[in-house]
């Protein structure tokens, strides 16, 4: 005895959109599960035949562009930022050698103090170098430096 299982149903998915199921045995006795958007959708699948042989293989594209050849970290200079507000602020532009461009940056404290209190106010990009502007609301002196990530093409 053989058992034929049919099932079809509708979910709804919210902000108009619903998605229709099919469940039916195939030819070869398993189960099939046939998801669509819409009816149209479900019906041009159960209308879709076996897949057939692979194909040739087309011809070979384009090149692309060239990529990156090195990657440099170039500092900027170390700043010194007094305690005291927003008076006390800073800033440190790491510029990238010419032939490269800056592809990200950042900064590095390792020379601030642990009782400095420093916030970073300006962290981007502007033409080939990388500006970190920073102040310091503590009670001691703190230090930074603008880092650029520069890279060279191929």
């Amino acid at each position: 005895m053989r058992t034929v299982v049919l099932a079809t149903g509708l979910v709804l998915l919210g902000a108009g959109l619903a998605l229709t199921f099919q469940a039916a045995p195939s030819s070869s006795g398993t189960q099939s599960l046939t998801l669509a958007a819409n009816q149209e959708q479900a019906d041009a699948a159960q209308r879709r035949g076996r897949r057939g042989p692979r194909g040739r293989r087309g011809p070979r594209g384009r090149r692309g562009p060239a990529g990156v050849a090195r990657i440099s970290v170039v500092q900027g200079p170390t700043v010194s930022l007094p305690p005291g507000g927003a008076a006390a602020g800073g800033t440190s532009q790491a510029t990238c050698p010419g032939g490269t461009v800056v592809v990200g940056g950042g900064w590095n404290g390792g020379g601030t103090a642990s009782n400095a209190n420093v916030t970073v106010t300006d962290n981007h990009a502007v033409r080939s170098s990388w500006v970190v502007s920073m102040v310091n609301t503590g009670n001691t002196v703190g230090t930074f430096q603008a880092e650029a990530l520069c890279a060279r093409q191929r």
